[in-house]
């Protein structure tokens, strides 16, 4: 899943990931990561996505993942779940 992600195969982190999230905080922040950059890449914005990336980013936070992205997490995909407050 991780390999998929840095490859920039959001579809393939997603259908590895989703599967390993209910269990891992770190596949749910990659998981949320991956639908961030899908969204990203989509030409009409697929807000869907976008929500359902917050929602598992909020959850994988939750279940202790880190906060920060880390420098191999693009910084478009980052600013995605900034708080409101630091925007």
């Amino acid at each position: 899943g991780l390999r998929a992600f840095f490859r920039a195969d959001y579809e393939g982190a997603e259908r590895l990931l989703a599967p390993l999230a209910p269990r891992s905080p770190a596949a749910r922040l990659y998981l949320a990561y991956a639908l961030g950059g899908r969204h990203l890449l989509a030409r009409d914005g697929r807000e869907e996505l976008l929500a359902r990336a917050r929602a598992e980013y909020a959850a994988a936070i939750l279940a202790g993942a880190p906060h920060a992205p880390g420098a191999r997490v693009s910084p478009a995909i980052a600013a995605l779940f900034e708080s409101k407050e630091a925007r």
